[in-house]
């Protein structure tokens, strides 16, 4: 059986990665409205913050989810499952 340490290093390493994705679409979006679109003006920054607070929900529902998830295996829900 493996250890909780075992359990929860795919979880992490799952959420780490899908953050690291998002942390550099999110990184390029708001480089690209800060300094690529100086002629699109407000309705194009304004798009730009829309991704912007798309993308950051994204991140916080991910690490929600890993809080969630480690929760769960802290408190057994795998074993208790095992026995069905």
């Amino acid at each position: 059986m493996r250890s909780d340490t075992e359990r929860k290093l795919g979880p992490i390493l799952c959420a780490a990665a899908v953050i690291a994705a998002a942390a550099v679409l999110l990184a390029a979006v708001i480089a690209f409205a800060f300094f690529g679109a100086d002629e699109s003006g407000l309705a194009g920054k304004a798009v730009m913050a829309l991704y912007v607070l798309i993308i950051a929900a994204v991140i916080a529902g991910v690490a929600a989810a890993l809080c969630e998830r480690l929760k769960e295996i802290k408190n057994g829900e795998e074993k208790e499952a095992q026995k069905y």
